[in-house]
């Protein structure tokens, strides 16, 4: 027969564990993936916009202006146009030092992150069976840290992907096109994953109640079995 204590250890041991393990494992390794689709599928949406919107932008130059070859109401629409065919390339170097800056910051966690977790974990001592539980404990409380900063460090660096465009366009006086609302991708994926760790927790929660109420079945069984004693 379980014990409702062992099935307990075991929920909240194991699977937090399996889900930071799936964290690492598929989900990180696919961030820059969703992030720089979407930004692509902007960058679509934004050319999309273009050839409905150019006709109208070479109609303006038609209006008569006294000063330059270009009217003024014009210039909104070159600096645009400028900014529909450079933001590709800012793409693909966004993409390549997200990386780059997500390697190094990987770097100072691997070469710093044991040595402050072991401190954490040891300071109240290493000695007696409390210790020997707390050590157990805390390590995998250091783990499930662990995959929270590499999940910070992931959504902040390949963020570059879609901040080098809007933010090296603005030193020539122009904006990115490609901001459709996927900008908000961030948020969609970190509220996925919450939704999946809230119905993993939901799970254990289930799954602990019902191993109990099954333990509570067998012994009121066992009891009516026996019957009562005879005085």
């Amino acid at each position: 027969m379980t014990s409702p204590l062992i099935t307990a250890v075991f929920l909240f041991t194991v699977i937090p564990l399996f889900i930071a393990g799936l964290v690492l494992a598929y989900v990180i390794p696919m961030i820059p993936y969703i992030i720089y689709t979407m930004a692509v599928l902007g960058w679509i949406m934004a050319v999309m916009v273009a050839l409905i919107g150019a006709p109208l932008w070479a109609a303006v130059h038609a209006i008569p202006t006294g000063e330059g070859a270009i009217p003024q109401e014009a210039k909104q629409g070159w600096k645009m146009l400028l900014a529909l065919f450079v933001e590709p390339a800012l793409l693909v170097f966004g993409f390549f030092l997200s990386i780059v800056v997500f390697q190094a910051a990987a770097w100072l966690v691997d070469h710093t992150f044991a040595a402050v977790a072991m401190s954490a974990i040891t300071a109240g001592g290493t000695g007696g069976l409390g210790a020997a539980t707390a050590s157990l404990f805390g390590t995998i409380l250091m783990m499930v840290i662990l995959v929270v900063i590499y999940w910070k460090i992931a959504l902040w660096s390949f963020s570059l992907i879609m901040l080098i465009p809007n933010k090296a366009l603005e030193w020539g006086g122009m904006q990115a096109l490609s901001d459709y609302g996927q900008r908000n991708v961030h948020n969609e994926v970190v509220a996925g994953v919450a939704s999946f760790h809230s119905n993993a927790g939901g799970a254990k929660k289930a799954g602990l109640a019902k191993l109990t109420r099954k333990d509570e079945t067998s012994d009121n069984a066992a009891t009516t079995e026996d019957g009562p004693e005879d005085v």
